[in-house]
């Protein structure tokens, strides 16, 4: 079975990595919420955490964990909401920047965030970091978004094909800020 001290180490972690998101989003009031129900048919899709209206949390308004933005609250209840992954379809064309260069975030055929980079120039590299731009959607710009993973040429030989990962893993969220 899970070994429950394991278990407490990674509440422990997760608590004391959302406690330094205090430092990084100074200027907002935070909210952390605990996650308390994800359908497996939806694993990638949505969570529902234990806040809602009643506790100041509004529709659209970013979600994230230290290591960057998870979605976004698309349901509101009064003490729960529904927020959107990241790595749910419905976040084509988000707006992000890497080396602030103005990219759009979107999704390939087989659901890998990617970014398709519309000349050949090499100004971006493996490991650069993908930032909200704040431009063309509800986020706040500066949350971090995730890292450039690979980097390939894309079928025409136009531009460049990148993919996107994130810094922490989707499948295991417990807690998110607001």
């Amino acid at each position: 079975g899970i070994n429950i001290n394991e278990e407490l180490k990674k509440e422990i972690e997760s608590l004391k990595k959302l406690s330094n998101l205090k430092n990084i989003l100074s200027d907002f009031e935070i909210i952390n919420g605990v996650v308390i129900l994800r359908n497996p048919s939806y694993w990638l899709n949505e969570i529902v955490v234990n806040k809602g209206k009643k506790d100041g949390i509004e529709e659209g308004m970013a979600v994230v964990v230290s290591e960057g933005l998870v979605g976004y609250v698309s349901d509101l209840y009064d003490t729960s909401c529904r927020v959107k992954l990241i790595t749910n379809s419905s976040f084509n064309n988000t707006s992000v920047k890497i080396n602030n260069i103005n990219l759009i975030l979107e999704y390939d055929e087989n659901n890998n965030l990617i970014v398709n980079q519309l000349d050949n120039s090499n100004l971006i590299k493996k490991g650069d970091i993908v930032l909200t731009t704040g431009l063309t959607d509800k986020y706040p710009s500066g949350i971090t978004v995730g890292y450039v993973s690979k980097i390939e040429n894309n079928s025409f030989d136009t531009g460049k094909k990148l993919y996107i990962s994130l810094y922490y893993d989707i499948t295991d969220i417990r807690y998110v800020s607001f």
